[in-house]
């Protein structure tokens, strides 16, 4: 027991220096050091990155034009450049402004339900860790703002655990981020997932402001980053109630 308790007060104390990473890193350029310490968490994970949208369909236009599909696409690769650094294997559904429908007549009938289930099955296929769906938010209030997390409840919480995590980061890193995630959202990747799932709304390109910080690469370099961090402390939280893995450190 006393070795266990040793472990797993090792297993902490990354989690908190993943906590300060999460606070400071972007400020003080030291993502270097911040990757070698997620490599603990993801190294061997596999990692599905949903982007959103994309070929015909823009998702959500903001001002200006700011179109859905180029800015989540644009954080889906910054993610998967950071989670490959840190040792974990990602497969995206897309990685060019394309849908994943398999159809070369754009406007087919049945577009958008192949795309959706194609990128259902992609997640049964792969057998990933977890998934992660990036989207951008809309609303008819200009007001609304903030990135935020949403998750379909399951019956272990592990859904609701991995949204809150990375809810935590954006919370710590991205501007005026909500302070909570939510489970109300309809979304047929999040139903059909049978790995822990949550979808990062990363902004409301309905308020001028917020779609002007998600048109810049230094903003979403930040939200992928947050969500780069999350993912690990979720994982690392994960061994820590299984009682694995604390050995590596």
């Amino acid at each position: 027991m006393a070795f266990l308790a040793l472990k797993f007060s090792r297993r902490m104390a990354v989690i908190l220096v993943l906590s300060l990473f999460s606070a400071i890193l972007v400020g003080q350029g030291l993502r270097a050091a911040g990757q070698r310490v997620a490599q603990t968490a993801l190294v061997g994970r596999v990692i599905v990155v949903d982007a959103g949208h994309g070929g015909v369909d823009p998702g959500t236009v903001g001002p200006g034009g700011i179109l859905e599909k180029d800015i989540v696409l644009d954080i889906a690769l910054r993610l998967q450049d950071l989670l490959e650094k840190a040792g974990a294997k990602v497969v995206m559904t897309r990685t060019t402004d394309t849908d994943v429908s398999g159809y070369e007549d754009p406007w087919h009938p049945n577009r958008y339900k192949k795309d959706i289930y194609r990128r259902a099955e992609i997640v049964e296929e792969t057998s990933p860790d977890v998934l992660i769906s990036i989207h951008a938010n809309a609303d008819r209030s200009p007001s609304s703002y903030g990135a935020q997390v949403f998750y379909r409840p399951d019956s272990l919480g592990q859904n609701k655990r991995l949204a809150e995590t990375i809810q935590g980061e954006l919370k710590a890193l991205v501007d005026g981020a909500r302070p909570n995630t939510s489970d109300d959202i309809r979304q047929f990747i999040l139903e059909k997932s049978p790995v822990p799932a949550a979808t990062v709304e990363v902004g409301f390109l309905s308020n001028s402001r917020e779609a002007r910080l998600l048109n810049t690469p230094d903003y979403r370099g930040r939200v992928a980053w947050a969500i780069f961090i999350g993912l690990a402390r979720y994982f690392l939280e994960s061994d820590r109630l299984a009682g694995i893995g604390a050995e590596a450190l």
